[in-house]
């Protein structure tokens, strides 16, 4: 068959609608010629062409071509029988791909002369436009074994089944995330207010027999709604301590420890208890409380709809400060300077304190005390508060409540190995003139506070006093404590006051450490006297053993002194 011919039977084939014996006619004749002008094609694209048979291939091939690919996109999109569809995949499918292959490769060559008015912008549009996308798709089909379509529709159910699958397990986590994000928020809050009550209960140790039960009641006081500043949990909505509804929490019963190593459970300790309530110098305390649930009740371990949490502090007495804060700025001179415990100092014993005067005539020790230590008012006048100005009122504060706090170190504080210098207008007077300066006897007048609250009568000169003593309290013990172990006050008459290495050089005073006192009423009485022209007090000496307000531990290496309450766990 010429190929004039073939191009009108291809023509007439894609314009024509098909009964059964043009189909057959389809498979028995314009197949076996398709494939024969393809290979045709192939082995001419193959060889070695001259200008002439360029043009024969633009002018006469081209067109033949775009109209046979045309009928057989139409063939192709024409219901068939099986066996077409074999012979299609069989025969036809090599051909037509050695022969696309063929022709994109004649459409790239580069020929020896311009394209020839021959080949018409209808050819190439059919080409472009409905034989090569077709093939394409065509190919990709045939080449997937006729299983495109399948594989996509597996492909798509895939998908819903995954989806449906991933959707809960995607809420199911989201669902944990809240539950488990809530446990933590509550495991906080139960951590900060067992820090609370930790801190609260360790403020109570002082070294007494009594310390262990009145830190017990600071623990309850600091968890309980009646103090006013309970501790709650679970968005702040449940008090610690209580029952809410079906949640339960309870503050366990702390527990005490000479040492912080056996608080925390570490090296041969293993966290045995304290053997004596006076020794006691750390307090460990355990909530536990039960977390609502909401996604992890559909589970098994969370039937219950509640799960509980346990948190544990630890909190103690810290090791020596070497700057303390809040203290009695009156300094005595250390009777052994060598001895770094208790500098010449006896534990128990009751001494007299009075202030320094010169020349003869020194005062005596007072009734039922063993010496007098002299003492000296170390400078802490500050020039620039607009709140009780005046020397006196200050000294008088001072003697109520220790230094007041300040921004200022060197108002607030006073620093181990610092050099330190008298009070400026407190200078020692000649011990016959039978009276101290002006801010000794205010100090002692606040040192009376400690044992009877408001105005001592005799210290009504001192400027604002009214106002100066309305926070001083008395101490809730002002009965005379012969041993330190049986005192049971709030520890107002306990003052931590700098030893120093002398007293000679009133400028030059180099602090050595921090020890403590308890004042003591005068005999028969149930205070000091303030009005003493010598400035004398008695008191008990104890050693370091009660935690004072404030302080740091940099610029010394003291291995024996008071500390301060802090939080180890």
């Amino acid at each position: 068959m010429d190929i004039n011919r073939q191009s009108r039977l291809a023509h007439l084939l894609g314009n024509t609608r098909k009964t059964d014996s043009l189909r057959r006619l389809e498979d028995r004749v314009f197949l076996p010629v398709w494939c024969r002008a393809s290979a045709a094609f192939a082995l001419l694209r193959n060889t070695r062409k001259t200008d002439s048979l360029r043009r024969l291939e633009d002018r006469v091939f081209l067109p033949v071509w775009c109209r046979a690919s045309a009928a057989f996109a139409l063939l192709r999109n024409t219901r068939k029988t099986d066996s077409l569809r074999r012979l299609e995949d069989r025969v036809l499918l090599p051909v037509w791909s050695r022969a696309s292959a063929a022709f994109a490769l004649l459409r790239n060559t580069r020929k020896t002369e311009p394209a020839p008015r021959g080949l018409s912008r209808s050819s190439s549009c059919v080409w472009s436009r409905t034989s090569r996308p077709f093939a394409l798709r065509w190919v990709a089909r045939a080449s997937a074994g006729g299983r495109g379509n399948a594989r996509a529709s597996r492909s798509g159910i895939t998908a819903i089944q995954m989806l449906t699958i991933l959707v809960p397990v995607i809420f199911g986590f989201m669902g944990f995330a809240i539950d488990l994000g809530r446990m933590y928020m509550i495991r906080g809050e139960l951590k900060v207010a067992a820090n609370n009550i930790a801190l609260a209960a360790a403020q109570q140790l002082a070294g007494a027999d009594v310390s262990p039960e009145d830190a017990a009641a600071a623990a309850q006081l600091a968890a309980r709604e009646a103090s006013g500043f309970s501790n709650k949990y679970d968005y702040a909505g449940r008090t610690i301590g209580e029952q809410t509804g079906t949640l339960v929490s309870t503050v366990n019963e702390p527990t005490f420890y000479e040492t912080v190593q056996a608080a925390l459970g570490i090296g041969d300790s293993g966290g045995s208890e304290a053997s004596g309530g006076a020794t006691s110098r750390h307090v460990k305390i355990t909530i536990q409380a039960e977390a609502p649930l909401t996604f992890w009740s559909f589970l098994s371990l969370g039937i219950e709809r509640k799960t509980p949490v346990m948190v544990d502090a630890v909190a103690g007495i810290s090791a020596p400060l070497c700057t303390a804060c809040g203290i009695e700025p009156i300094a005595i001179e250390a009777l052994d300077a060598t001895d770094e415990v208790d500098f010449g100092l006896v534990a128990g014993t009751r001494y007299t304190l009075g202030y320094v005067c010169n020349g003869n005539g020194a005062p005596t020790a007072l009734a039922g005390t063993t010496q007098r230590l002299t003492y000296l008012l170390i400078n802490r006048l500050n020039e620039d508060t607009e709140l009780f100005p005046d020397e006196l009122t200050q000294s008088f504060r001072i003697g109520g409540a220790g230094l007041p706090g300040s921004t200022l170190e060197t108002i607030g504080c006073v620093s181990i190995n610092a050099v330190e210098a008298i009070w400026g207008s407190a200078g020692p007077l000649a011990c016959t003139q039978n009276r101290v300066p002006g801010p000794i006897q205010a100090f002692t007048c606040g040192l009376a506070t400690r044992f009877q609250s408001g105005v001592y009568a005799g210290c009504e000169s001192v400027p604002e006093i009214d106002s100066a003593a309305v926070p001083l309290l008395a101490d809730t013990n002002v009965e005379d404590v012969e041993d330190y172990l049986s005192y049971t006050g709030n520890r107002r008459r306990v003052i931590t006051i700098p030893i120093v290495d002398s007293l000679s050089d009133t400028q030059a005073m180099i602090v050595l450490g921090f020890r403590q006192f308890l004042l003591q009423p005068l005999a028969n009485t149930a205070n000091i006297d303030p009005l003493d022209n010598n400035g004398r007090f008695a008191a008990t000496y104890i050693g370091s053993t009660v935690p004072i307000k404030q302080g740091r531990f940099s610029g010394c290496t003291v291995t024996t002194g008071p500390g301060k309450v802090v939080l180890h766990k």
